[in-house]
């Protein structure tokens, strides 16, 4: 199956021990019936952090950093696929407040004996890397759940990555503020749009990521967005690809600003990266 996604020579029996130890798969090869989507959700978000991980030099270590990483099912096959069609020097760090699940983590990481990652019980905005790594290429997450995913941008933009990529869950938070809004004094013009609870969440969706795609390109990075996966595996299917341009954009910001305002709006990643995203008036450093 990984041959037919990526056209990659990888052996399959291996490829099968992986997702067995992961626990993706059962010891028959066959997914988990509950874990069909997920199993998908992996293969294809993998093939866009090998692509993009061809933009950095051989000659150094790459260092990859996954935020909210639960049982790293991304992390341990693309530490795979790199070792076997990339055979490249790489290390992975793994953030999640879930000690159950780090512990987990070390546990698979042991019987497959990768050396080359480390897992820590941390918040995602307040983890930082040990002294020895003095250079995050790509930071990345896959269904990060609600301001979760804000947090790995932040981490990201903090960290200068020169990647980062993520596949957003559960925009809750957008939907909540504009719930809140949608009657009383302050609601916004619009408010038509926020009365209907349906309507009301695929609007905060779109807010959500807008605002999210502003921060990063206020913050230096050229993005794309675009589904990576078949909406018959998850609806969730949404992908922020940013890379690093160094290049603020003052209209980014502004149009940010502008977007807040009008929905009366309060973005988590706006309290993560106060010195980024503050009033347009100011001058970026």
């Amino acid at each position: 199956m990984i041959k037919e996604l990526f056209s990659l020579e990888v052996n399959p029996e291996e490829t099968l021990g992986l997702f067995r130890a992961v626990g993706l798969i059962n010891p028959g090869g066959a997914p988990y019936k509950e874990r069909v989507k997920k199993f998908f959700e992996v293969a294809n978000f993998s093939l866009h952090i090998v692509k993009a991980l061809r933009g950095v030099s051989r000659k150094k270590r790459v260092v990859l950093l996954e935020g909210g990483c639960g049982r790293s099912y991304l992390s341990f096959f693309i530490n795979f696929l790199l070792s076997k069609i990339d055979a490249r020097d790489a290390y992975f760090m793994g953030a999640d407040q879930n000690q159950r699940l780090i512990e987990g983590c070390n546990q698979v990481k042991e019987a497959l004996g990768f050396k080359n990652m480390s897992f820590y019980a941390s918040k995602i905005i307040e983890f930082e890397p040990p002294e020895e790594v003095d250079e995050v290429h790509m930071v990345f997450s896959l269904h990060a759940c609600d301001t979760a995913t804000d947090e790995t941008i932040a981490k990201g933009i903090q960290l200068k990555a020169r990647c980062i990529i993520v596949a957003p869950c559960c925009q809750r938070e957008i939907v909540r503020q504009l719930g809140r809004v949608s009657s009383g004094k302050g609601a916004h013009p619009l408010r038509g749009l926020t009365e209907k609870h349906l309507l009301r969440e695929q609007l905060g969706i779109t807010l959500t990521e807008t605002l999210r795609t502003l921060a990063l390109e206020a913050a230096g990075y050229r993005v794309d967005v675009f589904t990576f996966v078949p909406s018959k595996y998850t609806p969730k299917n949404l992908m922020i690809r940013a890379e690093r341009t160094g290049r603020q954009r003052l209209e980014a910001l502004q149009r940010y600003h502008e977007i807040k305002e009008f929905f009366s709006l309060r973005p988590k990643i706006g309290d993560f990266l106060p010195q980024v995203l503050g009033r347009p008036e100011l001058n970026l450093k």
